[in-house]
């Protein structure tokens, strides 16, 4: 199971990922969480078909631009060496990381979901903050606004 969104919050932007990777393999990994302690042994008694892990979903890339992933880890590294590469370029917009996103063939990115956010100028003592996203749909939230949340349970080898 994945939880990523991405929402605003008196206008400053607010990044969410989890970092539970779950796997069709049995590694005998033992992982413990805080309130069911080795989850692997919980889902195994429950006859779950998966195991899970730790990863990071959150990833800052540069100092404007912070992505969160759902779906395969290949296809995650896949995307976000795309968005690495140029996340340093002085002029970045939303339309190069779409272009980029968009070059990938959607074949090698078919299980993925991202949101980001991509900061932009600055105004006096306030930055604008730019969302963008890669499968996910936006939710309209009475006093927030547009939420992109995505919670996705399945395998996220």
């Amino acid at each position: 199971m994945t939880l990523i969104a991405q929402l605003s919050i008196n206008g400053a932007p607010l990044l969410i990922g989890d970092v539970l990777l779950s796997s069709e393999q049995r590694t005998g990994l033992k992982v413990t969480l805080p309130l069911v302690d080795d989850i692997n042994e919980v889902l195994a008694k429950n006859g779950v078909p998966f195991q899970v892990d730790f990863c990071q979903k959150v990833n800052v890339l540069s100092d404007r631009l912070v992505v969160a992933w759902s779906g395969r880890m290949d296809e995650a590294e896949r995307a976000l060496r795309v968005l690495s590469r140029i996340s340093t370029h002085a002029n970045l917009d939303l339309g190069d990381i779409g272009r980029e996103l968009n070059a990938i063939d959607p074949q090698r990115v078919a299980h993925l979901q991202l949101v980001g956010t991509l900061l932009g100028d600055t105004q006096g003592m306030m930055r604008t903050a730019h969302c963008f996203t890669f499968g996910v749909k936006a939710t309209n939230i009475p006093n927030l606004g547009p939420v992109f949340a995505l919670v996705r349970v399945g395998i996220s080898f």
